[in-house]
């Protein structure tokens, strides 16, 4: 058997890590084509703000816009770039399914270089010496760049499960992608701040915006051809019409949608932050926009340490046990903000202007390194929550109405910023402060996780099987691939210890569906979880024969309805380690529903705090220690004909006692 790789919870699959994708021909022209997509968005977006706020120096006169000062304006480019999302993003998800992904990238990479190139006009306008009309062009073509946007989102998410079958490297492109992403912001942030301030710099801004929608549309030429995924479907002309659809798609599987609540919730939640930050930067910290641009880029910053670090820490999997780390992280940010309050007092006033902190006597002060470390946390939780999400999405959406779901996320996601957004206009309106503001985000992120974990509780239960196999045990999974992808399935092991089920729900892919003995699925606090979950309870035929037919029909239903269910033939924890009896259940389900049989063996458990090893289990902590050497073993499926208790239990026990580390 080839050595495992990828850190604690180890699988015998090895998969490209995210540094070996942005070498990998599949993925890094699809990477660098849609990081020129938000880069030019935000040269183009800063720029058109730049004009205004900079107006005194480029033109010798404050520059109002329809009577709207600066803010106010961002807010209008704002709700404009939103605006299409909203209406077009279910018909780009039907447009992403019908036809080729990759074309579709590229037709909108094509659009964006006729937009830029209009965008080019409103910049040499405003260099002719005529701002006003300039900016008015820009801020019309706002929209257009937004609809550009909205079709491009779909076939970007929806296109990645198309180019890396490995779901390894499907949670690492993720973590590209939201690195890529918010740097990309940034880095047009600063692009924008740079050329508009140089001499004949708007010129230049007309300029690089073209010239980045051509070096798009050229990367763009490189993604591989990919074939339509449903090439039938009717594209409805009408917003209504499709967005109706769309949310239709998203109401038929739970996790998808709890998971697009989740997503949307943090892009509604990071884009807030990042609009507080501008008046917390001025208002609470009195310190000026160097100070805002460096906590800006800490925010972009710790986003990309958290995608990766949540990359590296799935070990090659869809790891959704790291959402709740992410949420925790959340409300530890954002808490913070609101303990860490008005840190330091205004400086004196200068005449009529009040001085400025900058960042040189900011960096003096020990508080400022305690923002620095919250703001850290908070943006590095974002990773944590968004990766795992999007994956989930893209992992369990059917391939025919991937770009569908993808679209109704979007439509989703911004609807949650315009609420959020109008919320701290109100609050702002109510002179309630930032901190304060930031701390009622932290209580609604709490109430919004909980929801969440509550409607899906795969994601508490991979929470707690990810503690388990990374931090308590050293687990190794051999054969994950034998796990069917699709389909139903029997799952059957050995059964050691109070956890069993946990070790193998952290090597699944798949949801799952448990039996359980019925005294454990009522231990306390854990019962809740096993539920919600879905979990089946059985007892002993002899004591229960009522319970046990119910089990045994809602087996069948789950079989039927193509889940995968894990059962523990022996009906019991091992007493001395050996393997008991199989329980001729088995055959009875497998008369009933025909379905394949997958052999597992679990190794390494036996003496653990949660095995009976030398008396009654989780009666003697620390057992052995922590962080002992679990084994999963999981050969081929079996076929069911002819299979009985008797012969299954010989296959299984062969796996077992094959490992040299037995029991």
């Amino acid at each position: 058997m080839p050595a495992a790789s990828g850190g604690p919870l180890e699988t015998d699959h090895a998969h490209k890590g995210s540094g070996a994708l942005l070498l990998d021909r599949r993925f890094w022209p699809l990477f660098w084509t849609q990081f020129s997509v938000g880069f030019n968005d935000s040269v183009f977006r800063n720029g058109m703000m730049a004009i205004v706020t900079s107006s005194a120096v480029l033109f010798g006169e404050q520059l109002t816009i329809l009577g709207l000062e600066a803010v106010q304006l961002n807010a209008i480019s704002t709700l404009m770039l939103i605006a299409p999302f909203v209406l077009f993003s279910a018909i780009a998800g039907q447009i992403s399914d019908r036809f080729s992904k990759s074309k579709v990238i590229r037709w909108v990479k094509a659009a964006e270089i006729a937009v830029m190139g209009l965008a080019a006009v409103g910049f040499i306008l405003a260099a002719l010496g005529m701002p006003y009309a300039g900016v008015l062009f820009l801020l019309g073509l706002v929209f257009f760049m937004g609809l550009q946007s909205s079709f491009f989102g779909p076939s970007k998410y929806a296109i990645v499960p198309q180019l890396l079958d490995d779901q390894g490297e499907l949670v690492s492109a993720n973590a590209l992608i939201e690195l890529g992403t918010y740097f990309a912001v940034l880095g047009g942030v600063a692009v924008a701040t740079v050329l508009v301030l140089l001499p004949g710099g708007l010129w230049w801004l007309g300029g690089a915006v073209v010239a980045i929608a051509i070096a798009g549309y050229l990367v763009s030429r490189w993604i591989p051809a990919m074939a339509p995924e449903n090439p039938d479907l009717k594209i409805s002309r009408e917003p209504f019409t499709s967005t109706w659809d769309a949310a239709r798609i998203l109401l038929e599987d739970r996790d998808i949608l709890q998971s697009v609540l989740g997503i949307s919730w943090f892009w509604a939640l990071g884009g807030a932050v990042l609009t507080l930050l501008y008046t917390y930067v001025e208002g609470t910290l009195h310190a000026d926009l160097g100070v805002n641009g460096v906590l800006t880029g800490l925010f972009a910053i710790g986003i990309g340490v958290g995608s990766i670090a949540c990359e590296k820490l799935s070990f090659g999997r869809l790891e959704i046990g790291l959402v709740p780390f992410g949420a925790a992280g959340l409300f530890i940010g954002l808490l913070g903000l609101w303990a860490i309050g008005e840190p330091w007092a205004a400086l004196p006033m200068d005449g009529d202007s009040q001085t400025l902190h900058t960042i040189a006597s900011v960096a003096t002060k020990p508080m400022f390194y305690v923002l620095v470390v919250d703001l850290l946390v908070l943006s590095a939780a974002g990773g944590f929550f968004m990766v795992p999400l999007y994956t989930l999405v893209q992992d369990r959406a059917k391939p025919s109405e991937r770009s569908r779901v993808i679209g109704a996320n979007n439509i989703v996601n911004s609807l949650f910023i315009l609420l959020l957004q109008g919320g701290i206009v109100v609050l702002g309106g109510l002179h309630v402060s930032e901190p304060v503001i930031f701390g009622i985000l932290g209580i609604i992120n709490v109430g919004v996780a909980a929801w969440i974990f509550f409607r899906v509780p795969e994601f508490a239960l991979r929470f707690f099987a990810w503690i388990l196999s990374n931090v308590l045990h050293h687990t190794r999974v051999v054969g994950e691939e034998n796990i069917p992808r699709e389909g139903a399935a029997i799952l059957v092991a050995n059964h050691v210890s109070f956890v069993d089920f946990l070790i193998i729900m952290g090597a699944c892919k798949r949801p799952a569906r448990f039996v359980m003995d019925r005294k454990m699925s009522k231990i306390p606090l854990m019962s809740v979880l096993f539920r919600l979950a879905r979990v089946i309870p059985i007892t002993s035929y002899k004591e229960d024969p009522k319970l046990v037919e119910q089990a045994m029909d809602t087996i069948s239903d789950a079989l039927r309805e193509g889940w995968i269910v894990v059962i523990f033939p022996e009906g019991g924890l091992t007493w001395d380690g050996e393997m008991l009896p199989f329980k001729s259940g088995i055959e009875r389900i497998l008369e009933r529903d025909p379905v394949p049989v997958v052999p597992m063996a679990l190794n390494g458990l036996w003496g653990s705090f949660f095995s009976r090893k030398d008396g009654p289990a989780m009666k003697k902590p620390f057992r052995r220690g922590l962080y002992n050497k679990v084994w999963l073993t999981v050969e081929p499926a079996l076929p069911p004909d002819g299979l009985t208790a008797e012969g299954l239990r010989e296959v299984v026990h062969g796996i077992w006692s094959r490992h040299p580390q037995h029991p």
